[in-house]
């Protein structure tokens, strides 16, 4: 039992009976105390090489939980790249004034509105300095309700890709070695030219690419197999395998 879970054990009745909790809260707080306790059930491995067998308890996965929460934040943190684009991304802190932080704790659905004015405020931002362009944007919008001193401090950091998508800005580059001298050449297409340009290679459905003609031709299954001499070709039956001396 980690240090967390000892004080919320201890304390539990009064939480439970003299604050004003709401039902997510207790329910959290019950899944931290009893995680990792075998007596709410776990799993049985056996280790088939030496016959041992170890008993691991089930765990709450509750982000409150500091052992579940730390372990989903490091697999968010080990995915997060590869959601991103390859582009360069700035970090974003959006706040509110002080004196309106408590409004949002006795009304939690206020906390929407904080994520509509964010996403409302970065949209016109770029939309100010693009009008000309209908960039599609990239941002990610993580909430949290507490600085470091625990207070009520809700905040948004938000990871936003610089500049924008254009669907009809975005160039491919690609190489090869021209045939007649093999000089390196580069170039460099709008996206939608480079597709057109390589998807006019794709045959119809059923044309046969690849063509078998003269003796290669397909011939009716085991009629024949080919001998070559050094001067004709001709064919041979195949023989009966069934026939034995």
């Amino acid at each position: 039992m980690n240090i967390l879970q000892r004080i919320f054990t201890n304390y539990y009745e009064e939480i439970k009976y003299t604050l004003h909790h709401r039902s997510s809260e207790i329910e959290n707080i019950e899944k931290m105390i009893n995680c990792g306790d075998p007596s709410f059930g776990g799993a049985m491995y056996g280790y088939p090489h030496c016959g041992n067998l170890k008993f691991i308890p089930f765990r709450c996965h509750s982000r409150f939980c500091p052992s579940c929460g730390n372990k989903y934040s490091m697999e968010r943190t080990t995915s997060m790249p590869f959601k991103l684009v390859n582009v360069q991304h700035r970090h974003c802190v959006f706040t509110i004034d002080e004196n309106l932080r408590d409004f949002s704790l006795q009304n939690r659905t206020l906390l929407h509105c904080f994520f509509h004015s964010v996403a409302s405020v970065i949209f016109h931002m770029f939309f100010k300095m693009n009008k000309s362009k209908n960039f599609p944007l990239g941002y990610i919008m993580v909430l949290h309700t507490f600085g470091r001193d625990l207070k009520w401090n809700s905040h948004i950091h938000c990871l936003i890709f610089e500049g924008g998508y254009s669907y009809d800005g975005v160039f491919v580059t690609f190489h090869y070695n021209r045939h007649e001298d093999e000089k390196y050449v580069e170039e460099t297409l709008p996206a939608m030219d480079f597709i057109k340009r390589l998807i006019r290679h794709i045959p119809e459905k059923h044309f046969k690419m690849i063509r078998y003609s003269g003796i290669y031709a397909r011939l009716p299954a085991g009629c024949f197999q080919f001998t070559r001499t050094p001067t004709t070709v001709f064919p041979i039956k195949k023989k009966n395998s069934n026939v034995t001396d």
